[in-house]
């Protein structure tokens, strides 16, 4: 049990990805200019609290604050972020979150590269299954939150949400309807989050027939 002069190990998370993050944002619909700027810390959140509803331990809670950061900021003030989460949290929370990171190391981030990012994702999620569930409730949970964001946006801006992407809207739909066959093979489709995201994938592939104002 923390004292009061102690901060926990969740706590420092937050504080680490918050600071590394700072500088991101939501993806916002590239049409409006008066798109607000939504702090990126704010999925970060979501996909902790989906983890959390999930029973996730300790572990899963910090790694799911910081799931994006070895994708995202590789290296902070000089030093690999794997190193720094090495350090503060231990290698369990390093292995969680480079499950997380999709395609390979030395593989440069353009569009051109996201579909087979993708496959690379989708072939270590599968390596995964039948081998303990620990590994996939963080990735459940960020699929989770980031398709209810598509969804919600899409609510308000029809099909414009899908020219956000750096891929076209039928790639999109394919990797989420992929990684929900994953996570049904893993868990199970009566999870409380898998059944979640089998709705979520569901309405992104029946679109919205009227948007709202």
């Amino acid at each position: 049990m923390n004292t009061n002069n102690e901060i926990s190990r969740i706590a420092q998370a937050f504080e680490l990805a918050e600071r590394l993050h700072r500088p991101q944002s939501r993806k916002t619909d590239p049409h409006d200019v008066n798109a607000p700027k939504i702090p990126y810390v704010t999925h970060l959140v979501d996909v902790m609290s989906l983890v959390l509803q999930a029973q996730g331990d300790e572990d899963q809670a910090i790694a799911a604050l910081l799931h994006d950061l070895f994708e995202d900021v590789p290296e902070y003030e000089g030093i690999d972020t794997r190193e720094i989460v090495a350090t503060q949290f231990g290698s369990e929370v390093v292995r969680l979150v480079e499950i997380c990171t999709d395609g390979d190391a030395n593989m440069e981030r353009t569009p051109e590269t996201w579909r087979p990012r993708k496959e690379h994702h989708l072939a270590q999620m599968r390596n995964l299954v039948g081998n303990g569930l620990h590994s996939l409730l963080v990735p459940l949970a960020d699929k989770l939150a980031n398709g209810q964001s598509i969804i919600q946006d899409g609510r308000v801006v029809g099909e414009r949400v899908w020219s956000r992407f750096n891929a076209p809207k039928a790639d999109v739909l394919w990797y989420y309807s992929a990684m929900r066959d994953v996570f049904i093979e893993a868990f199970g489709v009566d999870h409380s989050l898998v059944r979640r995201l089998v709705h979520v994938v569901d309405e992104m592939h029946e679109g919205w027939p009227s948007v709202q104002i």
